[in-house]
């Protein structure tokens, strides 16, 4: 069975053509008010919401700076690449996860691209 992993947006950079499977390949849980503070946390946030603009990092604190856990997915496809996104923690959500690694996902898109 393929489960699926929803993103709001296609952000062209990161997700792997639509429809292609991926396999749920680590997660880690992290605290993103604080992975923030550091250059490679910063840039690892500003992969996963396409905001690389410096007038636009204000806003990426704001967004990030509240939430305390989150879970950090990767992702393989069967071509080697690799993509991370960044979900909101709870203990369901961990549960889910964990019991899925290795289980293949389809990326699903819900709205347009950016």
């Amino acid at each position: 069975m393929v489960l699926s992993v929803l993103f709001s947006h296609n952000w062209n950079c990161k997700l792997p053509e639509y429809g292609t499977p991926v396999n749920l390949g680590e997660l880690a849980r992290i605290n993103p008010s604080e992975t923030i503070k550091t250059p490679e946390g910063l840039a690892l946030l500003r992969l996963d919401t396409g905001i690389w603009a410096e007038k636009d990092i204000e806003a990426l604190f704001r967004k990030f700076s509240a939430w305390t856990d989150a879970l950090l997915l990767t992702f393989h496809t069967k071509t080697g690449r690799v993509f991370t996104t960044i979900r909101r923690w709870t203990p369901d959500k961990q549960e889910y996860y964990w019991r899925n690694i290795g289980s293949l996902f389809e990326v699903v898109l819900t709205e347009g691209t950016r």
